[in-house]
């Protein structure tokens, strides 16, 4: 919540377009369906999880081979390892094992 505060204060127009979006409301005691249906204050309070996001690491693993698509039209084939005690990244366009400590 705070970096969308911090958001509103640096975008004057954003702060805006926003109050005038909460004025535009019957009612001065909104519903919680009343607040779903404002697209702009859904895209306000969505967009510092994507700028910001408050899991700073997502740890996944493959179940099963496969080919990931590179920007420049190429593609990477990623082999699933599974052995005890490496790990493996993908940074870019380099491939980095390592063994666990």
């Amino acid at each position: 919540m705070s970096w969308t505060l911090f958001g509103l204060s640096q975008n004057l127009e954003a702060q805006k377009k926003l109050r005038e979006e909460l004025l535009a409301l019957p009612t001065d005691d909104p519903t919680m369906d009343d607040l779903k249906a404002l697209p702009y204050l859904d895209m306000v309070v969505r967009e510092p999880l994507l700028l910001y996001s408050p899991v700073h690491v997502t740890m996944r693993a493959a179940m099963k081979d496969t080919v990931l698509p590179m920007r420049d039209g190429s593609s990477i084939r990623c082999v699933l390892l599974q052995r005890p005690n490496v790990n493996v990244s993908l940074s870019g366009s380099d491939l980095a094992v390592s063994e666990r400590k």
